[in-house]
């Protein structure tokens, strides 16, 4: 099966790693940019499948609803969507700001159940699962939980 890709990511410094990856690997970077997922560079219907991994989380509720209206918008009807956001190790729904090092300032957003229900609420969600990390001896102290969701 072959297939073409395309990416998007807000960050310049994400896609020029992205880029210099597939430079590497010779394969063609023409179709990674930088943009918005509330701006999808991209005409009605042009894919039969997405993936957002680690996206929709990393923004505010507000968003990450239109980012979702845009998804829809670019994948062909009935076309195959891929998403996972994070979840909190209680399950309850919340945002707050990031202020460790890495994404300082930017929004983390988690999510329960009827949280992600509502955000994918354009798709019909096809599978939902929970996946969680226990903590190992010395690694880790907080356990780990993503969602994962394939729709249409």
């Amino acid at each position: 099966m072959q297939f073409s890709a395309y990416g998007i990511d807000l960050s310049d410094v994400a896609v020029a790693h992205a880029c210099d990856w597939l430079r590497r690997l010779g394969v063609d970077d023409s179709r990674v940019v930088t943009g918005s997922a509330v701006a999808l560079p991209w005409g009605d219907g042009m894919f039969d499948a997405a993936v957002s991994h680690a996206v929709l989380d990393s923004m505010p509720y507000d968003v990450a609803e239109a980012a979702v209206q845009e998804l829809r918008r670019v994948v062909k009807p009935g076309g195959w969507v891929y998403i996972d956001l994070i979840a909190s190790p209680d399950r309850a729904a919340f945002e707050e700001t990031v202020t460790g090092p890495h994404e300082t300032g930017t929004v983390q957003s988690y999510f329960d159940v009827a949280k992600l229900r509502r955000l994918l609420s354009p798709f019909k969600i096809d599978e939902m699962y929970l996946a969680s990390t226990n903590p190992v001896i010395g690694v880790r102290k907080s356990v780990r939980a993503r969602w994962h969701v394939v729709c249409r």
